[in-house]
């Protein structure tokens, strides 16, 4: 779809400027010189549009007790039925480019035993191979776009601790803490999750700032639909370690996994961009490393 410069402005301001106060939206209307009603009412539109997905924070899902594992299924042309088969909670699915291992997903599970068996069960249905690749450390996760260059780079909360504290450390629960993933469009977005903590707005925004110090929280600001903001290339970077994506700030995303037997790959980053030949610029200088481009994206509307 069409966005325009006033579009643009206000979403890379709210993707990589998004302040820590009670009031960030009058904080970008001042910046961007437009009445603060004006840039709700145009943020309304961008979600309802499904261009803006949300504004607000990634909760670490260590944090509420959650384990997570990329998995590689040899599918085999079974892509879709596997797909549509797990009863986990699937973050990422992509069809990819591999000739062998092409069906790439993220699964969460309350631990890496019950992701083992959901994987096993599908094997065994469907007759194909796996990887199961668990995540050993994050080294990065800021999934944003920059609208101008047409390629994704990190803002800067993208460290994601291996080990935080659980919400009720900070007298929460987990599903107060999961608002948190989408704040209101209106002028005092904490106000109300202050006020159900009996929080002052000050006291609940030093508590988020906490939680961001703390691993918590990541990646404040706007989150955006990649594919609606016409960025329809995606590659997964393979590599033996992770110093070469470390360098670069399109990577999204940049995980230490476990390897798996016959498979040599500990490293895995994500780039997106407009085009193809954007990420093979990038990538062409990353000495031993695989790229797989994805060829579908089976769960657009997944919650990440």
């Amino acid at each position: 779809m069409k966005i325009s410069n006033g579009d643009v402005s206000l979403l890379m301001y709210l993707q990589y400027n998004f302040l820590l106060t009670p009031d960030p939206y009058s904080q970008a209307s001042d910046h961007l010189k437009v009445p603060l009603e004006k840039l709700l009412k145009r943020l309304r539109e961008l979600k309802s549009i499904k261009l803006l997905k949300r504004i607000g924070y990634y909760v670490n899902y260590r944090s509420v007790g959650r384990s997570a594992a990329l998995v590689a299924f040899a599918s085999e042309g079974k892509w879709r039925d596997i797909d549509q088969e797990i009863k986990l909670e699937v973050t990422h699915s992509y069809l990819r480019d591999h000739p062998k291992y092409n069906l790439w997903v993220v699964i969460k599970g309350k631990n890496q035993e019950e992701i083992k068996r959901e994987v096993d069960l599908l094997a065994k249905k469907f007759g194909v191979s796996y990887l199961i690749l668990p995540s050993k450390r994050t080294l990065r996760l800021s999934v944003k776009y920059d609208l101008i260059k047409g390629v994704s780079r990190a803002g800067s909360y993208n460290k994601v601790s291996l080990s935080p504290p659980s919400p009720e450390e900070f007298g929460l629960t987990s599903t107060l803490l999961w608002e948190l993933r989408s704040l209101p469009l209106e002028e005092r977005p904490y106000k109300k999750l202050a006020n159900k903590c009996e929080y002052s707005e000050e006291g609940f925004l030093d508590l988020v700032k906490e939680m961001l110090e703390s691993g918590v929280l990541r990646d404040p600001g706007a989150s955006l639909s990649g594919r609606m903001a016409g960025f329809l290339a995606n590659g997964m970077v393979l590599l033996g370690n992770c110093g070469p994506l470390l360098k670069h700030q399109e990577f999204t995303h940049i995980v230490e996994r476990e390897v798996s037997k016959g498979w040599p790959y500990s490293c895995y980053g994500m780039i997106h961009s407009r085009n193809k030949e954007i990420i093979q610029g990038i990538v062409k200088d990353i000495n031993n490393s695989l790229v797989l481009y994805s060829l579908v994206d089976l769960r657009p509307e997944a919650v990440r």
